[in-house]
């Protein structure tokens, strides 16, 4: 099981986007790769961000009627870290109804935006596992999916440090400004940091610029800076598209909001779904 974490200590800068539209990649490229009598490979989302938005799209959108779960209020991912749920984490698991076209393979663990502010708190108090809750949940899915995507909340805390502590990859959303740019040292430096201290098998996948505007002569050569400095770190950039907020808006990835005409195709004649689609097998072909 390869899991992925979206990790950025700024804040706005794609994480969740990148969250939603990579499981999606994902989910659609192993139903394409299934035959029709094998059940693909699936996909799990989890969402360590108090907002919820990830959490919020897979389940109706933030405009659509919500999906009940028929679960209480502590069985979620922050009654799982906490420890204050006594259902297993494969009774709390749904599946998600997007992206269309999948064959039913991306699901989610439900959040909750009461419980997931007092989350690090708990964790904070535990000196012994505090750090490897979430590790210990995923060990207890692992049979189950082929890869998890982890939208992590912005700022340094014992959430994203079990992020990073609980997966086999990182990558770091990043915008072309400077404030964003000057934040990925931090970000680099709390990665080696975990990797020495907590998870030797983390590997750094590399910089995925979002929401570029290449008319502005700036972030050209903020780009050209980053490739000099990175080299081969450096993802497939993702442009600033109206149609990623749409999608966004009606609880949709790009692939299910902007559908090929082909059912067994990933990528439709929109330049979005495009650049997801060439980011998402970037990454699956560096996690090996």
């Amino acid at each position: 099981m390869k899991v992925l974490s979206v990790f950025n200590q700024k804040g706005g800068v794609g994480k969740t986007t990148t969250t939603i539209n990579l499981g999606a990649a994902f989910a659609l490229m192993m139903s394409h790769e299934a035959g029709t009598d094998e059940e693909p490979g699936r996909v799990l989302i989890i969402d360590l961000d108090q907002q919820t938005h990830s959490e919020i799209t897979l389940s109706g959108g933030f405009f659509g009627q919500r999906r009940p779960t028929g679960l209480g209020p502590y069985d979620n991912i922050a009654g799982l870290l906490m420890m204050d749920t006594a259902l297993p984490v494969t009774d709390i698991i749904r599946t998600s109804e997007i992206p269309h076209g999948a064959r039913r393979n991306m699901d989610f663990i439900p959040s909750s935006k009461d419980k997931m502010p007092n989350v690090d708190t708990v964790l904070k108090n535990d000196p012994i596992d505090g750090l490897f809750r979430l590790r210990g949940i995923l060990e207890t899915v692992e049979p189950f999916y082929q890869y998890v995507v982890i939208d992590n909340p912005p700022g340094l805390s014992y959430l994203s440090i079990n992020s990073l502590v609980g997966s086999t990859h990182v990558v770091i959303p990043c915008q072309l400004e400077a404030p964003s740019i000057e934040g990925l040292t931090s970000a680099l430096k709390t990665i080696q940091s975990v990797q020495r201290q907590h998870n030797p098998r983390l590997q750094f996948l590399g910089i995925l610029p979002t929401m570029c505007d290449f008319r502005q002569q700036e972030q050209n050569e903020f780009l050209a800076s980053l490739r000099g400095q990175y080299n081969s770190h450096i993802l497939t950039p993702i442009s600033r598209r109206a149609d990623v907020s749409y999608a966004n808006s009606e609880g949709l990835d790009i692939f299910s909001f902007k559908p090929a005409r082909r059912s067994d195709q990933l990528m439709s004649a929109n330049p979005a779904t495009q650049e997801f689609a060439h980011v998402a097998e970037e990454i699956r072909q560096r996690m090996g």
